[in-house]
């Protein structure tokens, strides 16, 4: 199995100052000159929150340098730590306007891990002290007070220590609403971490209580019974968590690094109670410390279990103890217990010791549903999946087995619509009804995403009377084609675990779920029926990072559009460079498609053509769409152009799919299939002209119609709209493209010009 488990970050070298500035030693008559090299009293680890910058150490001595003086640690006050603190990084705080009086200081203990710095990167302190035990510290306390760094206190290693609060960063140009409403109603709406070319301290809220798995996920809390909220990475699961803790009585938030010590001894400590030794003891405690049942939710429950190495065998037999007593009706003081995690929930064990792995069963129909209680599915379950994935089982039962399971949701249409409708209200701005349809086009609902483009569509908006879409098409585009797309989370994510560590026995692994994923691009979707027995760890694996979902009526297909687009980079499986004729320079939009067109020869046949379709002699837009982008990726001219694809969701499934070669200038190519009527062909040109607007380098869009000659009459007739261009400088053209299976062939119509005939998918 891929390893999830978190790797801690190695702390910076302490910057210890050993040596001072001469200009230093008069401020301090009562040193020693030749020695100032002090006793040091405390070494802390410093985080500033809501910024991705890396945590810091400063060095407290018998005396701090402070303002040019020396103060000695029995009258360093936390105002004077504020100015010490400040010494670090106010490098980055440069112009703000800040002083370090503005700052907030928060003691804490907390590990140095990714998936803890993930919080500590949140703007808001109270979605903070939601997941650690923080403690506010006053500017007038003394240093070594007792509940601040006292004398005897010696700070973990590996730990942050204090939590830096800056002041909210005031703003210039971003409209904001002037009632108070907006910031009153935040506990209702859960942060999505944003990260691209914008500010990402300006981050906003996504109503992941309005999503069905919310809904259902409460209706399973209210029946009292333990759930597994599964879904890939950024679908919601930890908005979700706080959501819930933010706005229920009694709902407790617990992030599962938070248990590294123990499942049930991290689970006391998180809750405030007496070290329990067992199940029954831990439910009398909350009983005299609660008033109201409680329910506990473990947020990345998967790592937990992956990294867990500390009595592995106790863990899983509390785990199980604990779910029984729920589900069994039997708890006095706990109500329900939520684990939330990816699809590869897994445990794995000390080496030569058992393997746990949970099996997920997603149906497509329905969200949610409940396995057999400490069953293993039976191996009859385990041929070509009908409507789900799974992942063979091996080892001992899971405990996990008897916990209800629902599935993160992904936005629908009229969620997205109503959440982007709120920015609007909230922020004063406004946006195009096209470019709110644009962007659904673009997430297919994938949270994550819908709150990256949201921040951009407040970025772009936040000096326009109305955000139009050409201006938004013209950004969008320019963004998501800059080398600082690698800076998307989801993206970094996926790069991440699709990586091949060096000398391990993942290896083989990875590279199965590499060739299921380039499968997925050259087809865009496949069916339950395509995935086979030794693709199904792989599938769970794809689905776990936030590459592939369940579609509905056994199709598994990409999280989003821009997930198929930007993997195409490095992913899709590409030509030989000598198979190909070079395409050293492009001269005009009649030269980029006449090259364009001697390429059809080395489309590979038995990638377009399908064995298992329906019809034998067609293929689908992202088929075609995927072969076009890999032969021009390696026949085109690089770095000269680049290549882009470009993948759109619209109306009822409806695909759009692109691809564009671009350098100074602009060549788009629209792929359509078997399109016939008068109608469908008109409507394909202007869908295709009209992704023109706002981009003000394009000099050629074409629309390739590609025709199954084998199963259409002879008399077939194709038609040549006319379109209303943006700029009469565009060149467009429809081109139609009767292709034969059978002969290898394709007639080539264009209008008012002869019909020619061109070899076809040789290869």
């Amino acid at each position: 199995m891929s390893n999830y488990s978190s790797l801690s970050r190695v702390l910076s070298p302490f910057r210890v100052q050993t040596k001072f500035e001469e200009n230093s030693l008069s401020a301090s008559p009562t040193l020693n000159p030749k020695s100032y090299i002090f006793k040091m009293k405390k070494i802390l680890t410093c985080f500033v929150m809501g910024k991705s910058l890396d945590e810091f150490t400063i060095v407290v001595a018998e005396e701090i340098s402070i303002d040019n003086g020396w103060i000695p640690i029995k009258d360093f006050t936390v105002g004077l730590l504020k100015k010490h603190i400040w010494k670090e990084i106010s490098y980055d705080f440069d112009g703000s306007g800040i002083v370090p009086n503005r700052l907030n200081l928060w003691k804490a203990e907390i590990p140095v891990s990714e998936e803890n710095k993930k919080v500590l990167e949140n703007p808001e302190i109270e979605y903070i002290k939601q997941t650690f035990k923080l403690k506010k510290l006053n500017q007038s306390d003394m240093f070594l007070d007792e509940e601040v760094f006292p004398d005897k206190y010696t700070p973990p290693h590996r730990h942050i220590h204090i939590i830096v609060e800056p002041p909210l960063p005031s703003t210039t140009g971003l409209k904001r609403p002037n009632s108070e409403s907006h910031f009153q109603n935040r506990r209702m709406r859960k942060l999505v971490k944003t990260e691209g070319p914008v500010d990402i301290t300006k981050n906003f809220y996504v109503p992941f209580d309005i999503l069905e798995s919310t809904y259902k996920l409460e209706e399973a809390i209210n029946e009292k019974v333990c759930v597994l909220l599964v879904g890939h990475f950024q679908s919601g699961k930890s908005s979700t968590l706080h959501y819930l803790s933010g706005t229920k009585e009694n709902y407790f938030y617990i992030q599962a690094s938070m248990l590294a010590n123990g499942f049930l001894h991290g689970l006391c400590d998180q809750l405030s109670l007496n070290l329990c030794n067992n199940i029954s003891e831990f439910d009398r405690e909350i009983v005299q410390l609660y008033k109201k049942q409680i329910v506990i939710m473990i947020d990345e429950f998967d790592r937990f279990l992956l990294n867990q190495n500390k009595s592995p065998v106790d863990t899983i037999d509390q785990m199980r103890e604990l779910i029984k007593l729920v589900n069994d009706r039997g708890a006095r003081g706990i109500k329900s217990v939520v684990f939330a995690g990816s699809f590869a929930i897994t445990t794995i064990l000390e080496d030569g010791s058992h393997q746990v792995k949970k099996v997920i069963e997603i149906s497509s129909q329905e969200s949610s549903q409940e396995l057999p209680q400490d069953n293993l599915l039976d191996d009859s379950l385990l041929g070509k999946p009908t409507q789900s994935c799974l992942q063979k089982p091996e080892g001992v039962p899971s405990p996990l087995n008897s916990a209800k399971i629902i599935e993160a949701s992904d936005f629908t249409k009229e969620q997205h619509i109503q959440f982007y409708y709120d920015i609007q209200e909230n922020l004063n701005l406004r946006f195009n009804e096209k470019v709110v349809d644009d962007i659904y086009s673009l997430t297919n609902g994938y949270a994550g995403l819908e709150g990256l483009l949201a921040s951009l569509c407040i970025q772009y908006g936040s000096n326009e009377e109305t955000l139009e879409f050409n201006a938004w098409n013209d950004l969008f585009t320019e963004f998501i084609r800059n080398p600082t797309k690698k800076k998307i989370s989801a993206v970094k994510h996926i790069e991440k675990y699709l990586s091949e560590p060096v000398n391990s026995s993942n290896n083989h692994f990875i590279k199965d779920a590499k060739k299921l994923l380039e499968r997925f691009l050259r087809k865009g979707t496949l069916h339950s029926s395509e995935i086979n027995d030794e693709d199904l760890v792989a599938i769970v694996h794809l689905r776990a990072i936030g590459i592939i979902r369940d579609m509905g009526n056994e199709i598994l297909g990409f999280t989003s559009n821009i997930i198929l687009d930007l993997l195409s980079d490095n992913y899709y499986p590409v030509f030989r460079r000598d198979a190909l004729a070079r395409i050293p320079h492009i001269n005009s939009p009649q030269d980029f498609l006449s090259k364009t067109l001697d390429l059809f020869k080395h489309i590979r046949y038995n990638e377009i053509f399908d064995p298992l379709a329906a019809n034998k002699h067609s293929f689908s837009e992202s088929t075609i769409q995927g072969e076009l982008y890999a032969l021009l990726r390696m026949a085109v001219s690089y770095p000269t152009y680049r290549i882009f694809r470009e993948t759109r969701t619209l109306e009822k499934s409806e695909k759009k799919c692109d691809v564009w070669v671009c350098n100074n200038k602009e060549y788009g190519i629209e792929c359509k299939v078997d399109k016939v009527s008068e109608k469908e062909i008109k409507k394909a040109a202007e869908q295709a002209i009209g992704y023109t607007k706002g981009r003000d380098k394009v000099c050629g869009m074409f629309v390739f119609n590609f025709v199954p000659s084998d199963s259409k009459a002879n008399n077939c007739q194709l038609f040549f709209p006319n379109v209303i261009k943006p700029r009469d400088d565009i060149y467009f053209e429809t081109v139609h493209i009767l292709y034969s299976k059978t002969s290898r062939s394709a007639q080539i119509f264009r209008n008012n010009m002869d019909k020619t005939e061109i070899p076809f998918a040789l290869s």
